[in-house]
């Protein structure tokens, strides 16, 4: 049967589980300075966090890439029994950087699977929008001032 390891966090109120495989190491913030950081918390309706654990992600292309993921609460591995779909009713009206499943636990209901690829993704789209808006508020050079 087939097995997902991952790495359960919490952050902001979310219990989050991220696949272990897409993740090299687990650091502390302050173990994370000087590594670019994606803080998922404003794509989940949250206010961003800037203390707790970052897991650091190898992308294909490029530099590694920090995920603040808030309290790491641990690893452990769901068979597929332990991962349920999300009807499409409910999934149409998820944040776009979680999966359309997710784990269950008694005691902190849902653990929502972070889509570690759509997290980039929508993050370089961000980064995109605001390098071309401040290209758009360029400052007049001095010459044109006179």
């Amino acid at each position: 049967m087939p097995c997902v390891d991952i790495v359960r966090a919490r952050l902001r109120g979310f219990e989050l589980g991220l696949e272990l495989g897409r993740v090299s190491s687990v650091l502390t913030h302050q173990e994370a300075q000087g590594t670019e950081l994606i803080d998922p918390s404003p794509w989940l309706g949250a206010r961003s966090v800037h203390d707790g654990h970052v897991a650091l992600v190898i992308q294909d292309v490029g530099p590694p890439v920090g995920i603040r993921i808030g309290e790491v609460r641990g690893f452990e591995r769901w068979t597929q029994r332990e991962l349920y779909p999300i009807p499409a009713w409910v999934a149409g009206h998820l944040p776009g950087v979680l999966f359309h499943g997710c784990g269950w636990d008694e005691a902190h209901g849902a653990i929502w699977m972070l889509d570690v690829d759509a997290l980039i993704q929508a993050w370089v789209q961000d980064r995109r929008r605001d390098n071309e808006a401040m290209r758009r508020v360029r400052p007049r050079p001095p010459s044109e001032l006179e």
